[in-house]
């Protein structure tokens, strides 16, 4: 697994054609290079979780000022494991959370 650092190039929430929220952050790096990391099911707690979390990394209070911010991604060739805050040792690995939601369950 690499870590670098990212411009958050594009942050979307939207209902997809099922009916279900979720949401997709463009990731761009080095010459061009892009990966998304998201599309997760944002059914209830989730949502809060994801909205808040990715704000705190991006160090915003507001997820309308997301897109344009440098985070540090954790990814591997097939798609980005983790997000962390630029210089503060915190980090985001939301498939772990909903792991952990659906296990308390």
């Amino acid at each position: 697994m690499e870590e670098r650092n990212a411009l958050i190039k594009h942050a979307d929430i939207a209902i997809e054609g099922h009916g279900i929220w979720t949401s997709f952050l463009q990731m761009e790096w080095g010459a061009a290079t892009t990966q998304g990391y998201g599309g997760f099911d944002l059914r209830g707690e989730a949502m809060f979780q994801w909205v808040s979390e990715v704000c705190r990394i991006a160090g915003v209070d507001n997820w309308g000022k997301v897109a344009g911010n440098h985070v540090r991604i954790r990814h591997t060739h097939a798609r980005i494991e983790a997000i962390g805050h630029l210089t503060e040792e915190r980090w985001l690995d939301f498939h772990a959370f909903l792991e952990r939601s659906r296990s308390d369950a």
